[in-house]
C-alpha cells in the first residue's frame, strides 16, 4: 500500500466530532470517582443516532476527562454501576479530542468508516499511570471486588459490554500496563471467537494506539492499516 501521510489535528478537527459518557462511581457516601464508558468519534454529518459502530477500539484506561465545556462535569449521574445506565446517544458529552482520539480518527479516515467507538478495560478516569495503578489495585482487592465494577468486565456488566462491543471490527490497542495484565487475558478469552485485530506484543499485549513521538504513530498506523485491509479479504 501507498505510505500514509501524517494528517494533523487542525485537519482532523474539522471532519469528526467526538463525544464521551461519563458517570461518578460511587466508593461510599462520602467519595466518588469520575469515569468514562465509553467515547464515540463520527464523521460530522455523518446520519443516523445509536447507530452501531463500523469498529470498537479497547485500550487500557481513560486518562483526562477533557470536556468541552467543564460545566459538565457538575451533571454527572451519581451510580454503583453503569450497567444501570442506557446506551443512548443523549448521554453523550461533547469532548476536545486527546491525541489518542486524533490518532483513531487517522485510522477511520484511511479505513473510510464513519464511527468508531472506544472502550476500556477500566472506566476510571486518571491520566497518571502510578496513580491508576494505585487506585487500580485498591479497588481491585478481594473485599472490594464485587462493590466497585469500574471495568466492563465485571460480572454484573456482562450484558452492558455485550452491546457496548457490536461492531464490525474489533481493535486492541491498550499497550502493557502490568497492572491489567488479568484484566487483558480475561478479555482476550471473551472475545477470541469475534478474531481481534491488533499488533501484539508478548501476550497479552498489544501496541498502543498513539505512542507519544511522530515516527511510532505512523509506524502504528500504517501497520494497523495494513492488517485490517489484509482482515477484509
Amino acid at each position: 500500500m501507498a505510505k500514509i501521510e501524517f494528517e494533523y489535528a487542525d485537519s482532523l478537527k474539522n471532519d469528526f466530532e467526538i463525544k464521551g459518557e461519563f458517570y461518578r462511581l460511587t466508593q461510599d457516601e462520602e467519595n466518588s470517582l469520575i469515569c468514562r464508558r465509553r467515547v464515540e468519534i463520527s464523521l460530522k454529518g455523518a446520519t443516523g443516532h445509536n447507530t452501531q459502530p463500523d469498529a470498537v477500539a479497547v485500550l487500557m484506561n481513560p486518562g483526562s476527562i477533557r470536556f468541552a465545556d467543564s460545566v459538565e462535569e457538575t451533571s454527572l449521574p451519581l451510580i454503583t454501576n453503569a450497567a444501570q445506565l442506557s446506551l443512548r446517544d443523549t448521554h453523550l458529552k461533547t469532548l476536545k479530542p486527546d491525541n489518542t482520539q486524533y490518532q483513531l480518527m487517522r485510522l477511520m479516515r484511511q479505513m473510510g468508516w464513519a464511527r468508531l467507538r472506544l472502550i476500556n478495560l477500566s472506566d476510571l478516569c486518571d491520566a497518571n499511570s502510578d496513580s491508576f495503578a494505585r487506585l487500580y489495585r485498591e479497588l481491585n482487592d478481594d473485599s472490594q471486588a464485587e462493590a466497585i465494577p469500574h471495568s466492563l468486565l465485571h460480572p454484573s456488566r456482562e450484558k452492558e459490554l455485550k452491546r457496548l462491543l457490536k461492531a464490525d471490527q474489533l481493535i486492541l490497542a491498550w499497550g502493557s500496563n502490568p497492572v491489567q495484565q488479568a484484566d487483558a487475558e480475561a478479555f482476550l478469552k471473551l472475545v477470541k471467537r469475534r478474531k481481534p485485530v491488533g499488533l501484539a506484543l508478548e501476550y497479552p499485549w498489544y501496541r498502543f494506539a498513539s505512542p507519544y513521538r511522530k515516527d511510532q504513530k505512523m509506524s502504528w498506523l500504517q501497520e494497523m492499516v495494513t492488517l485490517l485491509q489484509a482482515d477484509c479479504y
